[in-house]
């Protein structure tokens, strides 16, 4: 449980402030532990990027389970889609420093390049596609979802990934 709040609270204050601007210690901070206790769990930034990295693959699997039922159909997958998008959202700044994160972990680099390549191989073109482009998007602005439905939506589909 104590490894899960770290990484949530990496994973935020990597999105609000970007990867580079956060330092052990600032975690440490924001979760009113000493950085040794944090330090116990995660030895460097390049261990909770690891630790992140490996939540967005296992939500990137679901989703992917997902999408392989035949039996969707088109509002499903859309939504489907919709839903993944805003779970991407979460991990927005490994879109958003993609350059560092390869400079600080090449292991990582590689992993996020194969996680864009099965998305691209395994999703129809046209649906991978709105998907990097959606998080392109999402990596050079401040996209918010404000719309209560869509939040309600959104949330369905969550407990289905996410769970």
């Amino acid at each position: 449980m104590r490894k899960k709040l770290i990484l949530d609270t990496a994973r935020r204050l990597y999105n609000n402030r970007g990867l580079s601007n956060v330092t052990i210690r600032q975690i440490a901070q924001e979760m009113k532990i000493s950085s040794g206790n944090l330090t116990y769990h995660y030895e460097k930034r390049g261990d909770l990027v690891k630790g992140i990295f490996q939540d967005l693959c296992s939500i990137e699997e679901k989703f992917l389970a997902l999408y392989r039922q035949t039996n969707l159909n088109d509002r499903q997958l859309n939504n489907l889609m919709k839903s993944h998008a805003k779970a991407m959202f979460h991990y927005r700044f490994f879109w958003i420093d993609f350059v560092q994160v390869g400079r600080e972990n090449l292991r990582t680099q590689k992993k996020l390049d194969g996680l864009m390549q099965n998305r691209l191989d395994e999703l129809d073109y046209e649906w991978a596609n709105y998907l990097n482009q959606f998080l392109y998007l999402m990596a050079t602005s401040n996209m918010k979802f404000t719309s209560k439905s869509l939040e309600i939506h959104f949330s369905k589909i969550e407990e289905k990934v996410f769970v």
